[in-house]
């Protein structure tokens, strides 16, 4: 835990507090807190109790998300919007009410989980894949716009681009290729993500490397991506027929450890000097 005090935010208050009482056992100190990150109004009132109860936040981790699958055609409009509360206005919320105290203190670290659905367009995913996108372009342009207006401001962004966790989040998952490409185990995934932080990184896939061998190969098939012959990261993972990891990706109402985790979010603190 770093010798860092950690707040964690649910809107399943029984299966927060069962997380908080983990680390406690554990020997950490934590907090529980419950909120629906989707609700501007909710997430500034509970930092406001956060701030005066445990102290400025130093780490923010937006994790909340939901992934429904299915083909666009079979959303409903209250699902999509849905999607976009939870996927991407949560994060502008958790901006507003957490960055400008980073930013007065000249301190603080924002990551934000992406996907690499927020690289590549994946069938059946539609409304995600675009709300992962527009974590990944929200987090860049808010880190750019800090670095132009002050260039010695030492608040940090980093953007997490998970393959597919092993959380239980998605019921029955597949891929085209498991030797080569397998799920990633949530607590490797939650190693590598303190990694990034610590080492400052902008922006990293997990497993390593998805994120350059995406790059490399959208480079390579720029020129004939739309065409028939033409390949990609995307399309080496989906068949254009047949099941895939995509298509048979399914919305599981029991999330990690069989909790729900449609609002899940962790926020972390950096221990006092």
């Amino acid at each position: 835990m770093l010798g860092s005090t950690v707040v964690c935010w649910d809107i399943n208050e029984d299966n927060n507090k069962k997380t908080v009482d983990e680390l406690g056992h554990l020997g950490y100190k934590a907090h529980a807190y419950n909120c629906d990150v989707s609700s501007r109004e909710q997430v500034f009132k509970i930092a406001r109790e956060v701030k005066e109860k445990v102290g400025d936040v130093t780490v923010v981790v937006n994790n909340a998300g939901i992934m429904p699958c299915h083909p666009f055609m079979a959303h409903n409009s209250q699902e999509i919007q849905r999607i976009f509360d939870i996927n991407v206005m949560a994060h502008f919320w958790m901006l507003e009410a957490f960055l400008p105290s980073m930013i007065n203190k000249n301190h603080g670290h924002i990551v934000a989980l992406s996907s690499m659905a927020g690289l590549m367009g994946i069938a059946n995913l539609v409304p995600y894949c675009a709300s992962k996108y527009a974590v990944r372009g929200l987090m860049e342009a808010m880190a750019e716009e800090l670095r132009e207006g002050n260039h010695q401001l030492d608040v940090k962004f980093t953007t997490i681009c998970p393959f597919i966790v092993d959380t239980g989040l998605c019921k029955k998952p597949r891929t085209r290729f498991p030797s080569l490409l397998g799920f990633v185990p949530a607590k490797k995934a939650a190693s590598e993500i303190i990694k990034a932080m610590r080492t400052n990184q902008d922006e990293v896939s997990i497993p390593n490397g998805l994120l350059l061998l995406n790059h490399l190969l959208s480079s390579s098939f720029a020129t004939d991506r739309t065409s028939a012959s033409g390949s990609s990261f995307a399309t080496d993972l989906i068949p254009a027929s047949g099941p895939s990891f995509a298509t048979d990706l399914r919305l599981s109402p029991i999330g990690i450890n069989g909790r729900n985790t449609s609002c899940n979010l962790v926020i972390r603190f950096a221990s006092k000097a």
